[in-house]
């Protein structure tokens, strides 16, 4: 569906396509991974951590399509091209410190990062001017496009964040348990998974995929009615399993 979605492949794009080309096949890879994940044991870690990267590109992708505009997709590379000029540059002084003399794969990532940035058709300067940030913070994009902040936020982005950085809370839904006033390791913990996010991240895959096909394929109500028809599975899915129906799926269906 994310291909279908994406159009053909085969012919140039501009930035503006490229952008909404790669961002959809990162959340194709995403998604698929979470869902190759979801048959195996010992796997709540990587799907929520992989949950919030599928997360964070659909939100990206929507707000993209809604505000986005010629400035704000220069920003978006320019931005991303900042850690191939600090690449470059680190490269380029401990080579100095040396005297000159560098080494084979030196000289490769060095030419890699200059060729990727020039490519594009930006200067070194405009790479060192650009902003850190192509657009605002995360919870402001999900208020932008829309969503119910607070829980979106707290749901997809700031819990699964826990089992990204390590915190206790993850360590003790996923390996530790509390036994006669002490501390235990799961029994089961390598059994333990996370596959009832499925459909709750399949309807955050398909409202960005919705917002791509309103901007770039309006007149195509086939494709629409498809990703439309999909979000009702998910949402049956999810409500027949009762695992997760207090999880804020309803209300990321459309944008």
């Amino acid at each position: 569906m994310v291909l279908l979605v994406a159009g053909r492949l085969d012919y140039p794009l501009s930035l503006r396509e490229a952008i909404h080309v790669g961002l959809l096949l990162r959340l194709r890879e995403v998604a698929g991974s979470i869902e190759i994940l979801s048959r195996h044991p010992s796997s709540i870690t990587p799907i929520n951590a992989l949950a919030r990267l599928v997360l964070e590109t659909s939100v990206d992708i929507e707000y993209l399509c809604r505000h986005g505009d010629d400035d704000t997709y220069w920003r978006f590379a320019l931005s991303g091209l900042k850690v191939e000029l600090a690449l470059a540059e680190d490269l380029q002084a401990r080579v100095a410190a040396r005297g000159g003399s560098a080494e084979p794969m030196e000289s490769r990532l060095v030419d890699a990062s200059m060729e990727r940035m020039h490519a594009d058709g930006f200067s070194t300067d405009d790479v060192v001017e650009a902003p850190k940030q192509w657009g605002p913070d995360f919870a402001s994009k999900l208020r932008a496009i829309g969503s119910d902040e607070p829980r979106h936020y707290l749901f997809f982005q700031r819990y699964p964040s826990s089992y990204i950085h390590g915190t206790w809370v993850s360590l003790r839904n996923t390996y530790i348990g509390h036994q006669d006033g002490g501390y235990v390791v799961y029994g089961d913990w390598q059994a333990r998974n996370r596959a009832s996010l499925l459909p709750a991240i399949g309807t955050v895959v398909c409202r960005a995929l919705a917002a791509h096909i309103h901007t770039f394929h309006p007149e195509d109500a086939p494709l629409r009615s498809s990703v439309a028809r999909i979000v009702e599975y998910l949402k049956a899915t999810e409500l027949a399993s009762g695992d997760f129906q207090n999880i804020p799926v309803h209300g990321m269906e459309e944008p």
